[in-house]
């Protein structure tokens, strides 16, 4: 994401990339048009370059700024287009929980018999859910 944002500023014409003999250089340009960026991009030019021309060298000695202008890039992104295209119907999920939970507990109390297979689902299913939903809430955007 950052890599491609980099090369589509400098396609248009905000910055230029340029290699030395060991780092990439990038050096934000002077007549810089950022009516032509989008909104992610111009928070990425503002953290790398916070409103001055000063090439910034892309090595280890600059890893806050670098790591702040992924970050702002990663945020802008999801601001923009998580809502749009990525819809989680999380309004769904409490009627399927109850919905579930309903049906265990009539099949528990239908069945006939043994009640071990039903409590070994019950006790499975739950963890399986419990791990499910742990995953889902730790989701990283």
């Amino acid at each position: 994401t950052f890599s491609s944002a980099i090369v589509n500023l400098a396609v248009k014409g905000y910055l230029t990339i340029s290699k030395g003999t060991k780092y990439y250089t990038l050096t934000r340009q002077e007549t810089a048009d950022e009516s032509l960026l989008s909104r992610g991009e111009r928070k990425l030019g503002n953290k790398l370059f916070k409103g001055r021309s000063t090439p910034l060298k892309l090595e280890n000695r600059n890893h806050q700024r670098i790591k702040g202008a992924i970050k702002a890039l990663k945020q802008s992104l999801s601001e923009d287009f998580h809502k749009v295209h990525f819809k989680t119907n999380s309004k769904y999920l409490g009627f399927g929980i109850l919905f579930s939970v309903g049906i265990l507990l009539m099949a528990g109390f239908m069945s006939t018999g043994t009640k071990g297979p039903f409590i070994f689902m019950t006790v499975w299913l739950s963890m399986w859910t419990t791990a499910v939903l742990s995953m889902w809430a730790a989701r990283r955007y």
